[in-house]
C-alpha cells in the first residue's frame, strides 16, 4: 500500500518583489513546516552556482539559502519567510575565484593526462557554510563541464541521503536547488549516529570511501581530471581535527579551504608542512558569509526530520513509499559497534578491548519505532557477520509501527516489493515524527 505525502497548510501571504544589484545576494530564510517559491522575474541570478531559469518557481522548505546575481535581477518570494533581505555583502567574488583556481588544476592535470585533478577538503566549525561552499564549486565546476565526485563526511547534514551515513556521488550536472542529490546515483556507507563518536567505524568508513574515490578515478579520465570536493563535520578541535588530518591523508587532498577560522588554518597548514609526505598541500583560508547564522538545536533536529521525509516523499511531496508489514523472522538485525566490557568487570589490570567495529545482532523490540534502518547491499546474511562493516548499503527504511505480538513491522519504503536484502543494519537515528 502506498502511503499518502504530508500536506503542508495553504498560506496567503502575499507575493514580495526585490531588486537585486550586480553582485548583491538575496538573503532568504524558510521555516521547516512552511513552503514558499522563488521565481527569477528579469535579469539573471543563482542559487549554490546554479542558474535559475526565468518565470519558473523553485519551492522550498526549511532552507537558509541565497540569490545571488552577477549582472542583476528581480526576484519575486511568494509564500511566508522568516527572513528575507537584500545584502552588497557577499563571498561569492572569493568562491568564484576559487573555482577559477581549481578549474586552472584541472588544465593542467589534463595537459599530463595522468595526474589528478585537485582533490579538495572544506573544512570549519558548524554553521560556516560548509555545505553551501561545496555545492558552489560542485555547480561551477559541472557548469565548466566537469564531473567531479562529491564526498560527504558530515554524518549530522546528510547532504546526499539521510542523516547517519557517510557517502561520495558523482556531480555531471549542476547540482538542484531543489532537490540537492537526490537525483544522483550514490555510494553510501551505515554510520548509524549524528556526530563520529565511533572513531573506529568513521576511519574505516572513510578508508572504505577514499579506496573507491582512488578506484574510480583510476578508471575515469574526466573524473580524474575534474578532482574531488570533500565536506567534513563541524567538529575541528581534539578527535576531530584528527579526523581532518586523516581525511587529507586519506584521500590525497592537495587543496584545503578554511572557513572563518584563522586558528584551523594555521594548525592544518602547520600539521601538513610538518608531516614530512611528499604531498603538497596548499591551505586557503575564505570568509563565510554573512547570511550564515548559528542554527538552533531545534532547527537542526527538523531539518533531520525533513531529510528523513524527503528521502521517502520527495521536496514536493510528490513521491509515493510504499508502506509494508515484514514479519521479524524473515530478516536479521544488526548494529555496528558494541559498548566496551565495564573496567570493573575485567581481570585486576586489564583493559577494555575497542568494540566500535564489532557487529551484533539486535532482538527487535519496540525501540525500533520511527528508526531508521539500513538496507545492507549483502543480498543475505553473510556467514561472518564482520563484513558488514566494510559492505555499502543501498537504501533506508522507516520502522512506522512495531506489533511484537504478531512478530512484526510496519515499515515505509521507497519503493514497492521485496527488500533487496534481509539484512537489516539499525540506526541511533529516528525520525521524530510519525510519516
Amino acid at each position: 500500500m502506498e502511503a499518502d505525502p504530508p500536506v503542508l497548510g495553504a498560506d496567503t501571504t502575499p507575493p514580495r518583489s526585490f531588486t537585486l544589484n550586480a553582485q548583491h545576494e538575496l538573503r532568504v530564510e524558510i521555516d521547516n513546516e512552511k513552503r514558499a517559491t522563488i521565481t527569477v522575474l528579469s535579469g539573471t541570478a543563482e542559487i549554490f552556482g546554479t542558474e535559475l531559469a526565468v518565470d519558473r518557481a523553485y519551492t522550498f522548505s526549511g532552507a537558509k539559502l541565497a540569490v545571488f546575481s552577477w549582472h542583476g535581477a528581480t526576484v519575486q518570494i511568494a509564500g511566508p519567510t522568516e527572513v528575507a533581505y537584500v545584502s552588497k555583502e557577499t563571498p561569492m567574488t572569493s568562491y568564484v575565484n576559487t573555482h577559477a583556481a581549481l578549474e586552472q588544476l584541472r588544465i593542467a592535470a589534463e595537459r599530463m593526462g595522468s595526474q589528478s585533478g585537485p582533490r579538495v577538503l572544506i573544512a570549519g566549525a558548524g554553521d560556516v557554510g560548509k555545505s553551501s561552499l561545496c555545492k558552489i564549486l560542485l555547480s561551477y565546476a559541472a557548469r565548466s563541464g566537469r564531473r567531479p565526485l562529491y564526498v560527504d563526511l558530515d554524518v549530522g547534514q546528510g547532504s546526499i541521503s539521510v542523516p547517519g551515513v557517510m557517502a561520495t556521488a558523482l556531480v555531471e550536472k549542476p547540482v538542484d536547488v531543489e532537490e540537492g542529490f537526490s537525483n544522483h546515483i550514490p555510494l553510501l556507507y551505515h554510520f548509524g549516529h549524528l556526530s563520529p563518536d565511533n572513531h573506529s567505524l568513521y576511519k574505516s568508513i572513510m578508508g572504505r570511501i577514499a579506496t573507491a574515490v582512488t578506484r574510480r578515478c583510476q578508471s575515469d579520465a574526466h573524473t580524474r581530471h575534474s578532482g574531488v570536493i570533500i565536506n567534513t563535520c563541524g567538529w575541528i578541535e581534539g578527535p576531530g581535527f584528527q579526523f581532518i588530518m586523516s581525511a587529507i591523508d586519506l584521500f590525497q587532498v592537495d587543496v584545503v579551504l578554511t572557513i572563518d577560522s584563522e586558528r584551523l588554518h594555521h594548525d592544518i597548514a602547520t600539521a601538513v608542512n610538518s608531516s614530512g609526505t611528499n604531498n603538497q598541500v596548499a591551505v586557503v583560508s575564505l570568509p563565510k558569509s554573512g547570511g550564515v547564522v548559528s542554527r538552533p538545536q531545534v532547527f537542526r533536529r527538523k531539518t533531520r526530520n525533513e531529510r528523513v521525509k524527503q528521502y521517502f516523499y520527495g521536496i514536493k511531496n510528490d513521491l509515493f513509499p510504499s508502506r509494508t508489514t515484514i514479519k521479524l523472522n524473515d530478516f536479521v538485525f544488526v548494529r555496528i559497534g558494541a559498548p566496551p566490557v565495564p573496567a570493573s568487570c575485567l581481570p585486576l589490570g586489564e583493559t577494555p578491548a575497542n568494540n566500535e567495529l564489532k557487529v551484533i545482532t539486535v532482538t527487535p523490540s519496540t525501540d525500533l519505532l520511527y528508526t531508521v534502518l539500513s538496507v545492507s547491499a549483502s543480498p543475505q546474511v553473510p556467514s561472518n557477520l564482520q563484513s558488514l562493516v566494510d559492505t555499502n548499503v543501498l537504501g533506508f527504511v522507516f520502522v512506522a509501527a512495531v506489533n511484537m505480538d504478531k512478530k512484526e513491522l510496519t515499515i515505509l519504503a521507497p519503493s514497492i516489493g521485496r527488500l533487496p536484502s534481509n539484512v537489516l543494519i539499525v540506526s541511533a537515528v529516528k525520525c521524530e515524527m510519525q510519516l
